[in-house]
């Protein structure tokens, strides 16, 4: 690989690697661009994996977006919480990073609001391994992800 990226090969003790929602078993690879990876390790919260939905948006780490939990999908609560993708590709670049594939893992960094009315404690109830959620932007749904790891509590 060239121009700074790394090609790392993943896979978890539940037997299925990042990227797999529908628990295909098989080996994915990634290219992650050092310069792409944003968060400081203490302001990342969770680790996901993700399936870009039937969408022409194009994802990359400067994407913004509100993320949705399946759990809420029969109300209108969304919460600030923004991705870093992690899988991305060495060919298409959105802005000045990478293009995230179309599945891969993501991590999503804590909350940047400060927890008033209880904000953090609707977020760690929801915040589960195994949960399902989505990126949305307004009520369309761009991205579904599904937690597999806490990295820092909140």
């Amino acid at each position: 690989m060239s121009r700074g990226y790394k090609a790392i090969s993943l896979f978890w003790a539940d037997g299925y690697p990042p990227g797999a929602l529908n628990g295909d078993p098989t080996g994915l690879v990634f290219c992650s661009k050092e310069a792409d990876l944003n968060f400081p390790m203490e302001d990342r919260y969770f680790r996901a994996r993700y399936r870009k939905l039937d969408t022409s948006r194009r994802l990359s780490n400067g994407f913004r977006s509100d993320l949705k939990f399946q759990a809420d999908s029969d109300n209108r609560l969304v919460f600030a919480l923004y991705p870093e993708f992690e899988t991305l590709s060495d060919e298409h670049i959105v802005g000045e990073g990478s293009e995230a594939l179309g599945e891969g893992t993501l991590i999503i960094r804590k909350p940047i609001y400060e927890d008033r009315n209880g904000y953090f404690d609707l977020i760690r109830e929801r915040v589960k391994i195994g949960a399902k959620a989505y990126l949305v932007e307004g009520s369309r749904k761009i991205v579904e992800l599904e937690i597999f790891e806490v990295i820092n509590e909140i």
